[in-house]
Order: C-alpha cells, then sequence, then structure tokens
C-alpha cells in the first residue's frame, strides 16, 4: 500500500519544509499491466504501473518506518500534456531539493552482485589499484562491471539532469546498494587507465574465456555511464551566496542549491547523444532543466543581472508553453532555430551537421501525449543514424560492444576551440535565413554559393580501410616504392587534423602509404585465407557424407582451422597497431549538398537536400571566400528540404 502525504494549501509560504527522497529508474518498454493502491483523505485509488517499478518499490520500501519518495509516473498525470509540461520546468526544484535520489538499476544477479562488491571492496583501495589492473583473476570482475555500467538505465537521457541535480545519490540494483560518488570514481578510474593504456583489455587476453575477443573494453570511455559520469562533473559549479536563506537565516523551501550551470542546451544535446528516449522530443526536454541558457536555477544566481530570469524562463518557454505536444518536426526546428540565435555567430550552422535527432516514433500515435511526425524529418535536422558511436552485436560477445560506426563530425562541439574557418568567421544572413513548413515538406531557405560540384563519387570505405579506387582516383600507384603519397590526399583522409583536433604528425603520410602497399598483399592473404577455410569446410562436408561424422565434431574441427589461420594472420600482422591508431582518422567522410530537380516552388528552380559537413583541402581556413570575391560569384538563396 502506498499513501499520499497530504499537504496544507500554501505550505511553501508556511515555512513547511518536507524531506523526501526522488527516484531515478528506466521506465523500458514493459507495459503498466501491474496494479499499486494509493490511499488518499479520501479513500484508495488504483493505479497501472510497469513491472520494473513494481519490484523498485518493493526492495526500497522500509519495513518498520515511512520512507516518503517522489516518482515521477505516480506524482504526475502521465495524461495531462499541461501537467506534464509545466512539471519539467519543476524538475530541477524536484531533484535539486531532494535529500537523496534513489539509482534503481533492475533487479540483482551475479554480475551486479560481484561488480558492487568488486568496487566497494577492491577498486576503492586505491593502494591495491595496479595489482587489480594486471591480474588475470579479475577479469571476471572486471568484466562484471562493464554489465553493470550497461544496464538500461545508463542509456536514458532522462537521468542526466536527475543526477546532475541530485546533491546525493544511491545505486540500488535489487537489494544491493552503492554510493554514486563511489560508482563515480570506479568508472572515472575503469576509463582513464582503459584509454591510456588499455591494460584492462590486454588482461581480458591471458583469460582462456575472453582472449578471443580482442579490444573487450574498446571505447568503453563512449558508454552512457562514462559520459553521464563525465558529464555530470561539469555540468554545475558551486558558488556562495545569501539568496538561499530568509530574514531568520533558515533556508527557504522551494529554492534551488547554490548552483551555476556552466553548459548550454546546445553543447549538452550534442555531446549525450548516446542518451535514448521513448518520446523523441525529449531528446531536447530532457536536459532543459541543466542547461544554463533554459534552466529555472538561473532564477537569483547573479543578482546583478535581473534579466537572467526572464532570459532563461523565455529561452525555457520556446519549448514549453505549447499545450499541446507539437509534431516532432516543429521541436527539432524550434530547437535548431534556438541554436542559431544563441550560438557563436560564426559558428551558428554548426547544429545541423552534428548529429543529435532521435529517429520519429510514429509506434505511438494512438497513446496520448505522444509526438508524432507528420512528414519525414527534413535533411536539415541531422539524426542519430549519423552519430560516431552506437551498441552493436559482437562476435564473441553476449552482450552488445560499443564501436564506432562513424565518424566524428568535423566541426566539434560547441565549447571547444573551432576546428576550421572556412567562412572567415562570418555570421549567416539572418535576413534570408527562414523556415517554411507546407504539406510533405519542411524548408529552410539560407543564403550561400556554389564553389564548385563533384565530378566523381567512389566506393565508401569500410572499417576505415582505404579502397583501392580512392588510390586510383589519386592517382598513386602503391607498386611503385619510390613514389610517395599525394600531400593533399592523405590530409583529405585525415581532414588534416590529428590527435584532439591538432595538426596531423607527418608519421600519418608514412602510415598511409603502408597501408596503401600492404593492401594488394594483403588482398591476397584474405583470398588464400579464405580459400584454405572453404577448402577444408567442403573437406568436412564430404567427410561427412562418406563416414557421416557427426555436426557437433565437424563444427569443432571447423572452428579449429579458423584459428589456426588467425593465429598466422595474427603473426604476419602483429606490427599494424599503430596503422590501426591511425586508419581511425582515415573515416572522415567528405558530404555536399545533393541537388534535387523537383517542381518549382516560389521561383527556385532546384530544392536541395543536405547531406552533411564536407573537407575541402585548402579551402578550410577562408580561402574559399577568397575564390568567391576574385570570381564574383554571386550569392543567392537555396531551398535545403
Amino acid at each position: 500500500m502506498i499513501f499520499e502525504l497530504p499537504l496544507p494549501e500554501n505550505y511553501a509560504e508556511q515555512g513547511i519544509r518536507v524531506q523526501y527522497e526522488a527516484l531515478s529508474w528506466s521506465w523500458g518498454k514493459s507495459r503498466a499491466e501491474h496494479q499499486i493502491h494509493i490511499r488518499k483523505e479520501r479513500g484508495i485509488s488504483k493505479l497501472k504501473v510497469s513491472r520494473d517499478l513494481i519490484w523498485a518499490l518493493k526492495h526500497l520500501r522500509r519495513p518498520h518506518e515511512d520512507r516518503v519518495l517522489w516518482i515521477d509516473a505516480i506524482c504526475i498525470n502521465q495524461l495531462d500534456n499541461i501537467e506534464r509540461n509545466h512539471q519539467v520546468e519543476n524538475m530541477a526544484v524536484l531533484y535539486d531539493q531532494a535529500s537523496n535520489v534513489c539509482v534503481w538499476l533492475g533487479r540483482d544477479n551475479e554480475e551486479s552482485k560481484m561488480a558492487i562488491e568488486f568496487i566497494k571492496n577492491e577498486i576503492m583501495q586505491f593502494q591495491n589499484f595496479d595489482e587489480l589492473c594486471e591480474r588475470k583473476e579479475n577479469t571476471n570482475k572486471w568484466k562484471a562491471l562493464l554489465s553493470l555500467m550497461q544496464r538500461s538505465w545508463f542509456s536514458r537521457r532522462w537521468v542526466v539532469q536527475e543526477i546532475a541535480l541530485s546533491r546525493k545519490a544511491t545505486i540500488h540494483c535489487g537489494a544491493d546498494s552503492l554510493d554514486w560518488k563511489d560508482f563515480a570514481i570506479a568508472v572515472e578510474l575503469f576509463v582513464e587507465v582503459e584509454t591510456a593504456t588499455h591494460r584492462l583489455s590486454e588482461v581480458m587476453k591471458k583469460d582462456p574465456e575472453y582472449y578471443h575477443v580482442p579490444g573487450w573494453f574498446e571505447y568503453v570511455s563512449e558508454l552512457g555511464a562514462s559520459l553521464l559520469v563525465h558529464a555530470t562533473s561539469m555540468v554545475f559549479r558551486d558558488y556562495k551566496s545569501d539568496s538561499s536563506a530568509n530574514a531568520d537565516g533558515n533556508p527557504q523551501h522551494n529554492t534551488p542549491s547554490n548552483r551555476r550551470p556552466l553548459l548550454t542546451l546546445e553543447y549538452l544535446v550534442s555531446s549525450l547523444s548516446i542518451f535514448d528516449a521513448t518520446e523523441p522530443r525529449d531528446a531536447i526536454y530532457a536536459l532543459l532543466a541543466i542547461a544554463k541558457d533554459t534552466t529555472p536555477l538561473a532564477v537569483d544566481l547573479n543578482p546583478l543581472q535581473p534579466t537572467l530570469e526572464g532570459y532563461a524562463r523565455q529561452a525555457l518557454g520556446t519549448f514549453t508553453e505549447r499545450k499541446m505536444y507539437p509534431p516532432y518536426e516543429d521541436v527539432c526546428k524550434d530547437f535548431i532555430e534556438f541554436c542559431l540565435k544563441h550560438s557563436d555567430p560564426s559558428r551558428a550552422p554548426d547544429i545541423i551537421c552534428r548529429p543529435w535527432a532521435l529517429a520519429p516514433n510514429n509506434t505511438n500515435a494512438q497513446n496520448v501525449g505522444s509526438t508524432t511526425s507528420s512528414m519525414p524529418l527534413p535533411s536539415w535536422v541531422p539524426q542519430l543514424s549519423g552519430a560516431p558511436f552506437d551498441m552493436m552485436p559482437h562476435a564473441g560477445m553476449q552482450a552488445m560492444k560499443m564501436g564506432r560506426k562513424n565518424a566524428d563530425p568535423l566541426v566539434g562541439l560547441p565549447i571547444l576551440q573551432k576546428n576550421y574557418d572556412a567562412g572567415e568567421g562570418q555570421d549567416i544572413d539572418r535576413a534570408a535565413l527562414r523556415f517554411v513548413k507546407r504539406a510533405g515538406h519542411y524548408s529552410m531557405f539560407v543564403k550561400g554559393f556554389i564553389l564548385d560540384t563533384v565530378a566523381k563519387v567512389e566506393v565508401p570505405s569500410q572499417g576505415g580501410a582505404i579502397p583501392e579506387e580512392w588510390l586510383k582516383l589519386a592517382g598513386y600507384n602503391p607498386s611503385a616504392n619510390e613514389s610517395e603519397v599525394p600531400e593533399e590526399f592523405w590530409r583529405t583522409l585525415v581532414a588534416d587534423r590529428g590527435k584532439d583536433e591538432r595538426n596531423p604528425p607527418m608519421y600519418y603520410a608514412k602510415a598511409c602509404k603502408e597501408e596503401a602497399n600492404m593492401k594488394t598483399k594483403r588482398s591476397e592473404d584474405i583470398s588464400r585465407a579464405v580459400g584454405i577455410i572453404e577448402r577444408q569446410r567442403k573437406g568436412l562436408l564430404n567427410a561427412r557424407e562418406s563416414r557421416k561424422r557427426k555436426w557437433d565434431e565437424m563444427r569443432e574441427e571447423q572452428k579449429q582451422v579458423v584459428r589456426e589461420d588467425l593465429r598466422e594472420w595474427n603473426e604476419m600482422h602483429k606490427d599494424e597497431h599503430e596503422l590501426e591508431k591511425a586508419r581511425a582518422n582515415w573515416m572522415k567522410m567528405a558530404r555536399a549538398l545533393r541537388k534535387r530537380n523537383l517542381p518549382e516552388d516560389e521561383g527556385n528552380k532546384f530544392q536541395y537536400q543536405f547531406i552533411g559537413e564536407c573537407y575541402l583541402h585548402g579551402m578550410m581556413d577562408g580561402e574559399a571566400m577568397e575564390v568567391r570575391n576574385n570570381k564574383k560569384i554571386v550569392p543567392r538563396v537555396f531551398e535545403i528540404r
């Protein structure tokens, strides 16, 4: 039985302060098929909730004392859009004023128990940490920690603000619990050691059970848990203020703690794209409370700037003032328009180059309050299908593994130094910029000029490897050992940037040449290995027909053949580690505007699709503007759909 806590009207003005905890949990996809009873002043009411929430309530309840919890699924009327919008603005206060945020990761299992005990009893003993990273006996423990970090709660977008706003947080997994700070320290150490030295992946290779999976912890820094720990450590900065005390010096009710938000909404949405949401527009809504340009916490943060409250409220109202959920494409347009207005003028268009938009979810069209799209998202709304990383299946692993699927955006994140200055710091033409929605399509009108056209398109790169067609297009012949790789070619492959967006080191040219020279030999090696395996496979099949061997026996023999070939392959290419690191930089892909021959509209003969950003060698530092001026190219307005 759950009891509703009765509060008198105007309880805040009366100085009544309620001590409560807030629940942070993953709604998941389970239906609300279970029922809870809530005792109110006027009787008992029933509410349907999901199975996950039932388990959380069972484990969090105390047998001999009351526990006051704020739970969004119970305390917010999910069928009332106006109330839901209003609560978005209140999230900052609700989680900020909670005495503790209870993070529910789900039911426990052997791995979760092992991971929590590993953190408490071993990782937090710093004096023994080096030994933990070297002993083969700890492989199962590190694997258990990785499994805990991949729980569904860490993929929710709403958890970013719920943890960032919390004064204190506790992780609960079944009956086990762990202080959030201890978990954050363990994740930071895990990520730092693996990213810097790959020591933990090397330890996994020592275990016969895991040696067959290369880079077991590769890209662990891109996991939701890792990004969450990193992001929440830089969202706010504490500062001293007396504004939270009343005339008697006692804390006022409903007054946020003394923390200044540091990051813009554009940065948060762009950098936290790995986090998912059931409702697509929550890609933006879930971060409003902690962004410095939309948070309600901006109220009274700086008495010397009385307009700060109005500015933040006005910005927040851009997304929450509507009574009904607008179509998803309108939410995306509002966000882009917001970024264009508030960003550094020279970087304003960057927002359409970074993947951030969740795919439209039209399957919820029958649900009250769901976001539906009346049309496909326009090309100028960059979707998460172009994100650099994603969870994907991996051979030899039962669980999904973080992996790279696309290149990092060339424009970088908004708070970082600009990688390029192709437009010489010029602002977009705001008089020409406009958005027009018509039946079947959404158009963005921008002013620009045509620098050049694409003469030929070759096959895309696979896994960061350089296709032979690219070498031919660059005029490079790998068989001529004396020739050097054209500088324009290898610099284009890495977008003329090295690690941490610095100038590329000169050994990249050597690495490119070695990769190109080995391509022919590698192709022959692969063909030979495939031929051996294929011959063995056919031999096994023939043997089965003649001697009627069991399939299990043949499968093991076939695996042994593959293992032997893989060992031979690894021995042949054991010195290619540096090349693999350089190859990751070759995933930058040139993109441009694609012209579409569509019916004439508003005098425009052509409409365009936005394909994405583009690296043009020798045109990334203002040279294109010089070409425009020298050739007297007249800018014009483009319609992008």
